[in-house]
């Protein structure tokens, strides 16, 4: 069995957050391959 849980820093979730945020994107699309990837965050 693989384990596929991750832990997300609480930066990436609130620069996700942050439209004007500089890492905005960067942060959505990490949060977006792990949900393509089936992770269980």
């Amino acid at each position: 069995m693989i384990d596929k849980t991750v832990f997300i820093d609480t930066n990436i979730l609130i620069y996700s957050n942050l439209a004007l945020s500089q890492f905005h994107t960067q942060a959505i699309q990490r949060l977006q391959d792990f949900a393509d990837q089936d992770m269980e965050m």
